[in-house]
């Protein structure tokens, strides 16, 4: 085939599969829903700053499309409110991204059969989350909600990097589980239950669900609850209060912030699975490298400190006058701490993540 008409097609072919981006509010979207309803597949509905509620901006349906809804700028620029009695967002999510909304006041902030979920914040709804198939749950916050943080209802649906705290149910106040669901580096923390399973309660779980590099811990009245004929999860490097057995596993105070974030001296640092690895361009609930010291820590969150050389909790000029003064090449002695992504030599790529750094707080 000739090279320009290849060329051609592939060009073509790339915009085809990168579709059309559909703001709300324009001339000619008013409501999300519209949208929505006119995106096809591959088109990205971008919804803009403000409080969303009402007719066709709660409830919204993604009618099964392979179609991106996302705020412009993020959770706590976008929300989506309801009444008490609606719907986030519902129907058929098999194909579809949700991303960036902060969703509250709702029955149920996000019933999900498939599809992909990141980036958002549920609070203060009935039920946070209500998932089945093979949902992808990713760097979510789920919090202050009145009956469970999150119910599966079989599938296998998959949480990574989120938070589930403070929530409340007669029983399963933080996750109500059937199925077999997967969790990797989740902190379920603080949620309680009239009954049992203050932080997690498996019903007719099947044993294959996989639980790694949590911290299930200060839930009440238990943190992991199995039902009876339910099939133990197989839980594995994670802090659970009261112990859990399985590879790993400790039972120490993880020593969580305000926010479930790692104090300086947490036993969580660096205790998470030896083998984890990393999806590309994964990220810890505050958008650091999921992986910053050679092992991944339990919890939602990475211990964000190794770029602060000398302990004070700030990245600022005295740590890149330390960086600034070991020379690239072999980690030299004095120079571990800027070893950012600890494979024993200081290069550009550790200075980029430094630069990542510079300026913040921890």
């Amino acid at each position: 085939m000739n090279v320009t008409r290849c060329a051609a097609i592939v060009c073509v072919l790339s915009t085809c599969l990168r579709g059309n981006e559909l703001y709300v509010p324009s001339e000619k979207y008013v409501v999300i829903q519209d949208a929505i309803d006119d995106a096809v597949d591959g088109d990205t509905v971008i919804v803009g700053d403000g409080e969303w509620s009402g007719f066709f901006n709660v409830n919204l349906d993604l009618l099964g499309k392979a179609i991106t809804v996302r705020s412009e700028n993020g959770p706590e620029n976008c929300v989506i409110r309801g009444t008490g009695n609606e719907q986030g967002f519902r129907g058929d999510m098999t194909n579809a991204t949700i991303m960036g909304f902060t969703i509250t006041q709702c029955s149920i902030g996000i019933d999900a059969n498939g599809g992909k979920i990141t980036n958002c914040y549920m609070s203060s709804n009935g039920t946070g989350m209500r998932l089945s198939g093979k949902t992808m749950v990713q760097n979510c916050t789920i919090d202050h909600n009145t009956n469970r943080g999150v119910i599966t209802v079989g599938g296998a649906p998959v949480f990574r990097n989120c938070l589930i705290t403070r929530n409340s149910a007669f029983s399963g106040g933080g996750m109500r589980l059937t199925g077999s669901p997967i969790l990797y580096n989740c902190t379920v923390t603080f949620n309680d239950a009239i009954a049992s399973g203050g932080g997690i309660h498996t019903l007719f779980s099947q044993s294959d669900s996989i639980m790694r590099n949590l911290i299930v811990w200060g839930n009440t009245p238990d943190n992991i609850v199995v039902a009876p004929g339910s099939g133990p999860p197989r839980v594995r490097y994670s802090n659970i209060e009261g112990g859990y057995n399985g590879l790993g596993n400790i039972d120490i105070d993880p020593l969580l912030g305000e926010d479930g974030q790692l104090a300086p001296d947490s036993p969580c640092i660096d205790a998470g699975n030896p083998n984890f690895v990393p999806l590309i361009g994964e990220r810890d609930l505050d958008g650091n490298r999921r992986v910053l010291h050679g092992r991944v820590d339990m919890g939602a969150y990475e211990f964000a400190k190794w770029a602060d050389t000398n302990d004070d909790f700030m990245v600022d000029l005295q740590d890149y006058e330390t960086f600034a003064s070991c020379p690239l090449g072999a980690v030299e002695k004095g120079c571990e701490s800027v070893d950012l992504d600890n494979d024993g030599e200081l290069t550009l790529l550790d200075f980029g993540e430094f630069q990542a750094f510079f300026g913040n707080q921890y």
